[in-house]
């Protein structure tokens, strides 16, 4: 299923199936061969997974989507004590005007108050957990940026840090930078880039956290948004609902200080995922 296999995907000791001990979040990721054999990762599926996989025109994102959803459920599979086909997995709606069809994804049964949020690029999964609402998002590096792009996506002072960057593959990063920061607000909130992403601000130019706030009714609209760790070749930022633990500062730049940034850190712990199952 994976590249990257051995006995347990628990970091034994951080974390216990009874809630988190020492982190906010906890993040895995894992690579992805499309020439994977997924044929034991389609029986884990739901029908409703297995008709949105068909539909897939390139046979390489459906592999990618089935294994990452299937990684999903190895993972929640361990961390719950629970065997991967008796997982339920859904939506949960935003407001009670909302269906089930709508919404940021969500751990059905068993009844746990835990979030969850999955992303993939070319090549890569991840996957975050919480107990708080928690959105995730990795890019693959080397995606060149165009100006129309900037454009409809950065705010003004996102446009100016990435423009100013001296090189195509530093501008490529820094959009990147921005890019994910704010599509994992929104894969939190549970509306994803459908929303305006020009009308916020990611903070990606400040090193550390930042405060996010988003639109919308129902979920928190203030969010902790920072980089997440990743392999080498790919960009990923997490987001996390809460107010910071400090006065953000507020002024002409409106941006972070270093000092308010340590006050807003939280403890996200990242790992590759290891299958149970032999190569």
């Amino acid at each position: 299923m994976t590249t990257a296999r051995t006995a347990t995907t628990r970091p034994i000791g951080m974390f216990t199936p009874d809630g988190f001990e020492a982190a906010d979040a906890l993040v895995w990721w894992w690579k992805v061969s499309a020439d994977s054999d997924m044929a034991d990762d389609l029986t884990l599926l739901s029908d409703g997974e297995r008709v949105r996989a068909r539909r897939f025109r390139s046979a390489n994102k459906a592999a990618e989507f089935v294994i990452c959803r299937s990684a999903m459920r190895h993972i929640l599979s361990d961390f719950l004590q629970i065997s991967p086909d008796e997982l339920v997995l859904g939506r949960r709606p935003r407001t009670e005007y909302e269906d089930a069809d709508h919404g940021p994804p969500a751990i059905i049964h068993p009844n746990t108050p835990l979030h969850i949020s999955l992303s993939h690029a070319t090549g890569l999964g991840m996957f975050a957990l919480s107990p708080f609402h928690v959105g995730i998002d990795v890019e693959l590096n080397g995606r060149r940026i165009v100006r129309e792009l900037t454009d409809a996506a950065l705010t003004p002072r996102e446009r100016s840090f990435v423009l100013s960057q001296p090189d195509e593959p530093g501008r490529s990063r820094a959009f990147l930078l921005c890019w994910t920061r704010k599509e994992a607000a929104l894969k939190a909130v549970g509306t994803g880039i459908t929303s305006g992403l020009g009308a916020l601000e990611s903070h990606a130019w400040k090193p550390g956290p930042a405060r996010m706030v988003t639109p919308g009714p129902g979920t928190p609209a203030t969010w902790w948004v920072g980089d997440a760790e990743a392999p080498d070749g790919w960009t990923a930022s997490i987001a996390l609902a809460g107010e910071p633990a400090g006065p953000v500062a507020e002024g002409a730049n409106d941006t972070l200080t270093g000092d308010i940034s340590g006050r807003l850190r939280r403890n996200v712990i990242a790992r590759p995922f290891i299958s149970r199952r032999a190569s």
